[in-house]
């Protein structure tokens, strides 16, 4: 048997020189992939494995040169795994971005459009530099070729059998026998980061917290999906400083009547709710404008026409292939999945979806019963000498709830753990990721709703006016009758849930941001803990200097995009309905987001894999989340200012209950009515940058006439 450990001693280093030679092995060569295959122990495996598995990892180096790509081999030091790294010749690049109609942007006399790469158009050197530093193609272009290609099937001449390589199901066999099983596997496929841009990136972007945003470089390095979802974190940024610094001005007046007349109450509510009314309108209306801007500057308006299927979508059994006859071409189609009807029965996705929306009505009934039982068990803490201390223990209490219910349903990518909705979504079988993240986002809005806000929703409006025995049956109303309490109410102290309502949201708001960052810093520490354990140590006061490879397959896989909106969406939910009932937490949110912002950029420069490219148009379904929260602000704020709190008294006295219900029916109509001025005021599709758009496409077809060179988007 060969001994284990057998390797070169540079790989240990110590005392002054371990920096030069760490930046020494950083790669500052073209971009790459990474291929990592675990290696049997020599000195526990039989021969023939060891020699099965350095077959496995000949025939993958075959493979990808008969592919014309670059490979590069290195073993780490314990040998327990072997590194391919591969890159595309320049001549490669050329004939596949012509072949895959690869778009680079025109130079600015020549309009400035994105045109598909072709011969002719750079030997007439129409192409402008990228913004990441590279001549022709960027490095998330020069990625998705290579990532391609690899995944083809190589050219045969001579009858060799040469089938392409499946790196999903070498994967998936990987994971089913572990770093222990057998043989050569393979454990992880990915791209890797291009140290020059990624330091640039660090020193421009995620170290830089007062600096714009370098969203070009972020475009290229990224793709149009990250790029759109860093456009949206700024934007939400800075339009969160309108009611978080108004807020803060408010909570210093309430702070005022408080020492003098014992209430957080102030005149100033009124003025304040129509603000964030207003703020949330326009909010969704101006990015609506900015959204389709980045459409027109990255020429995404018509993405989802052209894109692709999903490989899940082609692999499922539930997918007809070939068979569907296509009622507009005539043709068969290659891939049909039926969308179906709900009644009289339901069939194809809409069954799927029936289970879907059945599953999710029984979690919302759930968490409304937990809720209300919380309550039932906790508002007798709320009285005249204290109602911090219920408050804030109800508060407590919703949040465990409404965590664990995030945990069950969304899971907990960073222990491995798939949520009830993926699951579900899943099942759906939808064709296209656009079409697919579209119905989990909804899918989690239907129940994040009930779990995030009902607990505040019913603080400030049921708590103090329900009666269980004498409600009708509804929906809600079957939950709320099963807490058993016989005529009962559960009112706040001296009927006044405001200041209630408002710690409860303060606790809650602070609560779910703790959370947040255990599940993001916590688990992953726990699974790489566990993951890491049996590991040989290095000698004492010795450093293993190790490639990038290495080190970044130690590092988290990417995380989904549509991810990353969901902490900032539910809280502008927060904001935007509740914010009345505490004005400083717009302010604090934004004091947090602004280094949660910078936070995240340094965690997939420094702490993630690279992400593959990914094109969006939009922002999907969180624009409709946001026009919901746009249409419940206006109704809450009304609520909280006529029936929760004193809001409207302050101005109308004398008025009695069923006067301030009026007052605030009125107020509530008033609101939809600047909403809607709003909205005919804010163009969603700004003219200027249409007419920019329309301009560059007219020059890019005169320029391509003028060189006689055919439109290759036309082919």
């Amino acid at each position: 048997m060969r001994t284990k450990d057998r390797s070169r001693a540079t790989r240990y280093a110590g005392g002054e020189d371990d920096d030069a030679a760490a930046v020494a092995l950083v790669s500052m060569g073209p971009p790459a992939m990474c291929a990592v295959f675990s290696l049997p122990d020599p000195d526990e495996a039989i021969e023939e494995v060891v020699k099965a598995a350095e077959e496995e990892r000949i025939r993958f180096k075959g493979l990808m040169r008969s592919l014309n790509l670059n490979v590069q081999e290195m073993k780490n030091k314990d040998r327990t795994l072997c590194f391919f790294k591969l890159s595309a010749p320049d001549t490669m690049l050329r004939y596949e971005a012509q072949e895959k109609g690869v778009r680079l942007r025109l130079r600015e006399h020549l309009g400035s459009a994105l045109c598909k790469y072709t011969g002719e158009l750079e030997a007439k050197k129409a192409f402008t530099k990228t913004s990441d530093g590279f001549e022709l193609f960027c490095s998330q272009q020069q990625l998705t070729i290579i990532e391609e290609v690899s995944r083809t099937e190589p050219w045969r001449n001579d009858g060799e059998e040469k089938l392409k390589f499946e790196f999903e199901a070498k994967m998936s066999e990987f994971e089913g026998c572990g770093r222990s099983g057998m043989g050569s596997k393979l454990c992880a496929y990915f791209p890797l980061h291009h140290e020059r841009i990624r330091l640039k990136l660090i020193s421009e972007w995620s170290t830089r917290p007062f600096s714009p945003q370098p969203l070009e470089i972020i475009r290229e390095y990224f793709g149009e999906k990250h790029a759109l979802f860093w456009t949206w974190f700024g934007f939400y940024i800075t339009m969160l400083w309108i009611p978080g610094i108004l807020g803060a001005i408010l909570f210093v007046l309430q702070i005022q009547d408080y020492m003098e007349v014992n209430s957080m109450e102030s005149p100033y509510m009124l003025v304040y709710g129509v603000i964030l009314s207003m703020w949330t309108s326009a909010f969704s209306c101006l990015w609506k404008s900015l959204e389709k801007t980045r459409q027109f500057e990255w020429d995404t308006v018509a993405f989802e026409e052209q894109e692709e299927i999903r490989r899940e979508f082609m692999e499922d059994e539930k997918t007809e292939q070939g068979k569907h006859d296509n009622e507009v071409t005539g043709e068969k189609d290659a891939y049909y999945f039926d969308e179906g009807e709900y009644f009289p029965i339901p069939t194809g996705r809409s069954r799927e979806k029936a289970w879907t929306y059945a599953v999710i009505l029984v979690v919302d009934i759930v968490i409304i019963y937990l809720q209300i039982f919380l309550w039932q068990m906790l508002y007798s803490l709320i009285n005249v000498e204290d109602i911090m201390v219920g408050s804030v223990m109800y508060g407590i209490a919703s949040s465990f709830v409404i965590f664990a219910a995030d945990c069950a349903m969304d899971g907990v990518p960073e222990l491995g753990f798939q949520g009830i909705v993926d699951r579900l979504t899943d099942n759906e079988n939808w064709d296209t990721f656009t079409r697919y993240e579209d119905a989990l986002i909804m899918h989690t809005f239907m129940y994040k709703m009930v779990n995030k806000f009902f607990p505040l929703l019913w603080v400030a409006f049921f708590a103090n006016n329900v009666k269980v025995d004498h409600l009708v049956s509804t929906t809600t109303t079957d939950v709320c009758c099963l807490a058993k309490v016989s005529g009962q109410y559960w009112r706040c102290y001296n009927w006044e849930c405001y200041p209630v309502l408002s710690i409860v949201l303060v606790t809650q708001v602070v609560l779910l941001q703790i959370f947040y960052y255990v599940q993001l810093y916590v688990f992953p520490s726990v699974r790489k803990m566990l993951s890491q354990e049996g590991k040989p140590v290095p000698p004492s006061g010795m450093r293993v200097i190790r490639a990038p490879m290495e080190i970044q397959y130690e590092w988290h896989e990417p995380g989904a995009v549509v991810d990353f909106y969901m902490v900032l969406v539910y809280q502008l939910g927060y904001v935007a309905m509740f914010g009345l009932a505490c004005p400083v937490v717009p302010l604090l949110c934004n004091v947090v987001n602004m280094f949660e912002l910078r936070r995240k950029a340094n965690s997939i420069l420094c702490e993630t894999r690279r992400p593959g490219y990914e094109c969006a148009s939009d922002i999907g379904t969180y624009q409709q989340v946001i026009d919901v929260f746009a249409v419940l602000s206006i109704i809450t704020t009304s609520g909280l200012l006529g029936i929760t709190s004193h809001g409207i008294y302050f101005y109308f006295p004398d008025m009695t209950m069923a006067d301030c219900m009026w007052a605030t029916l009125v107020f509530e109509h008033i609101l939809f009515l600047g909403k809607l001025l709003l909205e005919s005021v804010i163009p969603t599709e700004p003219a200027e940058a249409r007419a920019n758009y329309e301009l560059q496409q007219e020059m890019k077809v005169k320029i391509l006439t003028n060189w006689n060179i055919p439109d290759p988007e036309t082919y």
